[in-house]
């Protein structure tokens, strides 16, 4: 299997396949694997298949390769599971938060045992009704999957 397979297959079973307009456990709109809409496309996208997910999601993580390789120009010589973990942090969280984190540092400095133990330290939700941070299981396994990857490289 291709690192490239290895991420989409790993975001499939992470983000879950939805066909309409949801709000996620973040409070963002989103629809097919974690794709994210704002409230005029919401009727665009009432009702999407399997395979016009699988096209968002793969426009999406072209996206985020991009910004994370504009951002850690590093990634682009260390192996495809470190930059899958990276895409993968992105995706989730967001361009705007690798950009301002220690993770990013440590990626950048190609410490891959510091940058494991960053990336799990991103396991916290804002509940979107209390507005609280709140620590995710889902998250913790998820990061656990980005850090093995950190550390495996290749």
């Amino acid at each position: 299997m291709s690192t490239t397979d290895e991420l989409l297959e790993h975001l499939r079973r992470f983000e879950g396949f939805v066909g309409h307009p949801y709000y996620c456990p973040a409070g963002y709109l989103t629809v097919g694997y974690g794709h994210r809409i704002n409230e005029s496309e919401r009727q665009k996208y009432a009702h999407i298949t399997d395979n016009e997910a699988t096209i968002l999601l793969t426009q999406d993580v072209a996206k985020f390769t991009l910004g994370a390789v504009k951002l850690s120009p590093v990634l682009k010589d260390t192996g495809g599971r470190r930059l899958n973990a990276i895409i993968d942090f992105c995706f989730n969280c967001g361009l705007t938060a690798y950009a301002g984190s220690t993770l990013r540092l440590r990626v950048d400095e190609q410490d891959w045992k510091a940058a494991a133990h960053e990336i799990e330290k991103w396991v916290y939700i804002t509940d979107p009704k209390t507005k609280q941070k709140v620590k995710s299981a889902w998250q913790i396994k998820r990061r656990a999957v980005g850090a093995g990857w950190l550390l495996l490289g290749g």
